[in-house]
C-alpha cells in the first residue's frame, strides 16, 4: 500500500510540473474574477469617499493600469507572431502552391478592401457625419484642471 502512495505522489508531482502553467492561468483568473466581484462592492458611485466606499474612480485607474500595459503588450506580440509564423510557412512550401496561395490572398485582401470602401461610403453618404453641427458656446475664461504628476506617469506610459 506505501508504494502505491508513493507512486501516486510521484505521478501527482509530475503532471503538476507538466501543468504548472495552465493551473497557474486557470487560478490567476478565478482570483481576478473574486477580487473583481469583491472590490465592485466597495466601489463609491460617486468620486467621494462617503457612506463606507471605499474605492473611487482615481483608485479604480491605477488597479487597472497594470493589466492595461500587459494587454497592450500582447497586442505588439501579435502582429510579429503572426508575420514570423507566415513567412515560415511559406518558406517550407514549393513556389507553385506558394504563388497559388499568394494569388489567392491578394484577391482576398483587394475584395474585402473594395467591400468595405463600398460600404464606408454608402454609411458616409447616408449619415453625412459633421453636417447638422450644434453650436457649442466656449467659456474663454474657464480654468483648466491642473495635471497631477501621478497622471503624467501613467500617461507616458
Amino acid at each position: 500500500i506505501y508504494l502505491g502512495i508513493m507512486r501516486c505522489c510521484r505521478c501527482s508531482k509530475k503532471v503538476l510540473k507538466e501543468q504548472l502553467l495552465l493551473i497557474t492561468t486557470v487560478t490567476s483568473v478565478a482570483l481576478g474574477i473574486i477580487i473583481g466581484i469583491a472590490l465592485r462592492t466597495i466601489k463609491c458611485k460617486t468620486d467621494q469617499r462617503i457612506d463606507g466606499c471605499r474605492i473611487i474612480k482615481e483608485d479604480i485607474t491605477y488597479i487597472e493600469f497594470p493589466g492595461k500595459i500587459f494587454i497592450n503588450i500582447l497586442k505588439m506580440l501579435i502582429l510579429p507572431l503572426i508575420v514570423s509564423s507566415i513567412i515560415s510557412s511559406l518558406a517550407q512550401l514549393d513556389a507553385q502552391s506558394s504563388g497559388k496561395m499568394g494569388v489567392r490572398a491578394l484577391i482576398y485582401y483587394l475584395g474585402t478592401t473594395f467591400i468595405a470602401a463600398i460600404i464606408g461610403i454608402i454609411l458616409v453618404l447616408t449619415i453625412r457625419p459633421g453636417g447638422r453641427r450644434q453650436k457649442v458656446e466656449i467659456n474663454a475664461k474657464a480654468k483648466s484642471a491642473e495635471g497631477r504628476t501621478i497622471d503624467t506617469i501613467l500617461d507616458l506610459l
